[in-house]
């Protein structure tokens, strides 16, 4: 989660909508804080802690001042990066790498950072935080495919942003995660969803993203 004091702003950041590159971007100025946020673990982590030497903002309260934003993306694209960043943990530490197919079948048992859809970890803060993220005049999304002209256009910030889409997994994902998996939810989130094509192709609902 990323604080913007000066802007009143704070952007939730899901792993594996950039979120990495947007917090070394973002923090590290004056008024603009990493905040470890819930982990929904034991332990705070994915991205909490800071660089340049900043220290996150220990005291800090949501209230009706600031403007939540949510960074979304392509679930398509977000499953294959979810999968490619597991097997490259699993490699580093000399283990076996996981099937598309495992990696489904086991999403339940792993980390959060895996198993969360970015539509869980919304509804997931809301009960951490202790607020309703929508009365905050509802959040707004960013858009991780246009994410560096959806900062500038909200925040009037410049970032630097290469976009990666990983399309080469997409026709196996719509094969392995089917129609009624949660991670689909998040695509009713998404405010380019008109974009998103339904079709049948060999006995597999499919869907594909204009």
């Amino acid at each position: 989660m990323i604080l913007l004091e000066d802007k009143k702003s704070v952007i939730i950041t899901p792993p594996h909508t950039g979120s990495g590159s947007l917090h070394r971007q973002l923090c590290g100025k004056p008024n603009r804080y990493w905040i470890i946020a819930p982990s929904f673990a034991d332990h705070p982590d994915h991205h909490c802690y800071p660089t340049f030497g900043t220290s996150p903002q220990p005291s800090w309260v949501l209230d009706d001042d600031y403007q939540v934003y949510v960074v979304h993306r392509n679930p398509l694209h977000r499953i294959a990066g979810l999968y490619n960043h597991l097997n490259w943990w699993l490699e580093g530490i000399g283990q076996e790498t996981k099937t598309i197919f495992e990696f489904r079948d086991e999403l339940q048992d792993l980390h959060w950072i895996f198993n969360k859809s970015i539509y869980q970890i919304c509804q997931d803060l809301e009960k951490e935080l202790h607020v309703e993220l929508r009365k905050f005049a509802g959040y707004k999304l960013l858009s991780y495919e246009r994410l560096g002209s959806d900062i500038y256009k909200e925040f009037d910030i410049s970032i630097d942003w290469e976009v990666n889409e990983n399309n080469d997994q997409s026709f196996l994902i719509s094969q392995c995660f089917d129609p009624s998996h949660y991670f689909w939810k998040d695509e009713h989130m998404m405010r380019d969803k008109e974009r998103w094509v339904s079709y049948e192709e060999d006995g597999y609902a499919r869907r594909r993203f204009l």
